[in-house]
């Protein structure tokens, strides 16, 4: 069922379907349509399942309470894939490409007339075609004439959704019989076209594309043994931004097969893992960072499927936002399967020495860390000591200044803690305003304030115990 079947052909399979006597129905967006009624529904299968929304996915699931899914995508959006890694939905990958497949040749450009000529004439010296997608309809008749100018040898055919159905139909089937060797498009050849013939794809503002549009695109072209060509290409004039700059960057460097899922994880870290429960498909991680996200979620999952009521981490308690860049750095570990690998094991640790031993495990890796890892492994310290004080319920400020809040009064002990304590601390009710000597060593002077706070908690208690003890003696 598609937009591609007439009427007439369409209400013969949904009074089919109504009865029971279709096993399988393949078609788009159409079969989510509220009108259709299934005999027996037991299988739905997604494919390109990022090219869903929420809404449209929790459709049938509402209309069928005993449905399986099945969603397949070559690059999941990022509330897919963390769900699957952290365990709320199963995960497979498949890793072996077709047999025969060459890895595409990527380049990042300006647009250029004489990059564009020579991709296009190779591709026709060989008797091949090419993709020159503009996802902008409004100006799609205007790169098509200045292609012709540039490549004046070039067969030039222009496709997008909104021409009518048999006449797009129509300039497809003619491209496929090589009637045409360029096809000026929008993305509407991002999925389901199959053209081993087309081995050079040029997308023009590429910065405008998300990540996993951009490598659904260029899955286009190297769909058979011979060499292919994906050309990114970016305005002249304007400056593109860090965020678009990462996900080029990221495509560029993942040219290999099974790419996609690398991919994937990528994109997971550029744009977050979107509301789990909501609508969005990315975003939030980074308003309280991967590694707390990590583990509220698993802690939650877990709970969830092993009927506990508390889901609280003792990381949600003891939060600790220091305005300080603490991370794994791409350069140091340039995986991100394992990066994100070891921002999940910093996320369960409740245990001092299971720092060291990551970082010993990481030095055997990788080589001495760099400032911001080490820096992250002292916060992961941080958060563990704030948890052992049993007190201490947050910590927020930057390298100038730090606030600590505490969950019970400091006032029946303030001058106990300012004549033990270092000079620059200011104690209110119950927060500790912190100064350190030097922004540069900020974190270390927080682990050894944090240690004498939970040194002078346990002489406290250790004294009024003994007071305690000698009452009752008495």
């Amino acid at each position: 069922m598609s937009r591609f079947v007439s009427n007439k052909k369409n209400n013969q399979i949904l009074s089919k379907l109504n009865e029971g006597k279709i096993d399988i129905v393949i078609g788009t967006h159409k079969l989510l349509n509220e009108k259709i009624k299934f005999d027996k529904l037991g299988l739905l299968i997604i494919d390109e399942e990022h090219k869903f929304g929420v809404e449209q996915k929790e459709k049938i699931k509402k209309r069928e309470i005993d449905v399986d899914i099945l969603s397949l995508s070559a690059t999941p959006i990022p509330r897919t894939l963390s769900l699957a890694l952290n365990g709320v939905r199963d995960l497979s990958v498949i890793n072996t490409p077709p047999e025969n497949r060459i890895p595409v040749n990527n380049y990042l450009s300006v647009f250029s007339e004489d990059l564009i000529r020579e991709g296009i004439l190779r591709e026709i010296d060989r008797h091949g075609q090419v993709f020159f997608v503009n996802n902008e309809v409004f100006n799609i008749e205007i790169i098509s004439n200045q292609i012709k100018k540039i490549v004046p040898e070039a067969k030039i055919a222009i496709a997008h959704g909104q021409m009518e159905k048999k006449e797009l139909e129509e300039v497809i089937t003619n491209f496929m019989e090589n009637k045409f060797n360029v096809l000026v498009c929008t993305t509407i050849i991002e999925s389901g076209i199959d053209m081993p013939n087309v081995n050079t794809l040029f997308i023009n503002n590429s910065q405008k594309f998300g990540l996993s549009q951009l490598y659904q695109m260029r899955g286009r072209i190297g769909r058979s043994e011979k060499s292919s060509y994906a050309y990114f290409l970016l305005p002249k004039s304007s400056r593109i931004n860090e965020v678009s700059e990462e996900r080029l960057n990221a495509l560029i460097n993942s040219s290999e097969f099974q790419s996609g899922y690398d991919i994937a994880l990528r994109d997971l870290e550029i744009r977050g893992a979107g509301n789990i429960l909501g609508k969005e498909q990315s975003g939030n991680i980074s308003s309280i960072g991967l590694e707390l996200y990590n583990s509220l979620l698993e802690s939650a999952v877990d709970s969830m499927k092993n009927g506990k009521e508390e889901i609280l981490d003792f990381f949600l308690i003891n939060t600790v936002d220091i305005d300080i860049d603490s991370r794994i750095p791409e350069d140091y570990i340039d995986d991100i399967k394992i990066r994100l690998n070891l921002y999940m094991r910093l996320s369960k640790i409740r245990e001092i020495n299971q720092i060291y031993e990551i970082k010993e495990e990481i030095i055997d890796r990788f080589g001495e860390p760099p400032e911001e890892l080490e820096r992250l492994l002292i916060l992961t310290q941080i958060k563990i000591l704030c948890h052992e004080s049993n007190n201490i319920i947050s910590i927020a400020g930057n390298r100038d200044v730090l606030k600590i809040k505490f969950k019970d009064s400091l006032l029946d002990i303030k001058f106990y803690l300012e004549k033990n304590l270092i000079e620059n601390i200011e104690i209110k009710s119950k927060t500790m305003n912190f100064i350190p000597e030097s922004s540069e060593n900020v974190l270390s002077e927080l682990v050894i304030l944090i240690n004498k706070i939970l040194k002078i908690q346990e002489e406290i208690k250790t004294k009024f115990e003994e007071i305690s003890g000698n009452i009752k003696n008495n």
